[in-house]
């Protein structure tokens, strides 16, 4: 079989041969030509029906480092060729592309955001500017959510009562009245009148004032829940 320089395969592809016959002679060729016509076979092969000969000379154009124009890669998005080895030509020809590239690139909506943040990354171009509005709205989003979240939280725990809410609570229950039952954890006598009769020696042990803090039990030296003053008998 014949052998084909690539000016000669270019003008045949066009000019004379059949659509079978441009896609077996892909193997008669020697070498490729510039990027921009390989891109251009690539498409009639495409358009021509032919998908797995469009792929075989897109990876032979990969595996000989052919560097396309954004241009070229935008155009072969379009195609039926295979996704992954579009995306390995993206990156074979990224280190050429400034930031509008970047943004055509994006504009064509075929790789996901990862990609293209990571060929922004590697080659030092910077995101294109609608990403990057997308990326500030997710992250908006996310500190809204995060902040609702919080908020809601916050709202079920239970409040948590200080230590006079507490104090007094257990003196009074919720209604406000002492109630001494067995089984309160401190078991009050119920013989006691709730009130102070002097008789503090006697006194069974209940909660007072001493040193600067509340404590359950006698001698209190100032004020106590039976409503005496000292722990010595005086009112």
């Amino acid at each position: 079989m014949a052998k084909y320089e690539w000016n000669e395969y270019y003008e045949k592809f066009f000019y004379d041969w059949s659509e079978s016959t441009r896609a077996n002679r892909l193997s008669s060729l020697v070498s490729l030509g510039p990027a921009n016509e390989v891109a251009e076979v690539i498409e009639e092969l495409d358009a021509d029906g032919n998908e797995s000969a469009a792929n075989r000379l897109l990876k032979r154009a990969i595996a000989e480092k052919l560097v396309f124009s954004i241009n070229d890669i935008c155009r072969l998005l379009y195609s039926s060729c295979d996704y992954l080895l579009l995306e390995e030509l993206v990156y074979a020809s990224a280190k050429n592309f400034k930031a509008k590239d970047m943004e055509e690139l994006y504009s064509c909506y075929y790789f996901e955001d990862d990609i293209i943040m990571d060929i922004c990354d590697q080659y030092d171009i910077p995101f294109p500017k609608e990403l990057l509005k997308e990326l500030r709205e997710e992250k908006r989003k996310e500190i809204e959510l995060l902040n609702k979240n919080k908020k809601a939280t916050k709202s079920e725990s239970p409040k948590k009562s200080g230590f006079w809410a507490t104090l007094f609570s257990l003196l009074f229950g919720s209604g406000g009245e002492k109630t001494y039952t067995s089984s309160s954890p401190y078991d009050i006598p119920h013989e006691h009148g709730g009130k102070c009769d002097g008789d503090c020696e006697n006194c069974p042990p209940h909660y007072g004032y001493r040193y600067g803090r509340w404590y359950y039990g006698k001698s209190h030296s100032y004020g106590c829940e039976f409503g005496g003053n000292k722990g010595d008998g005086a009112l």
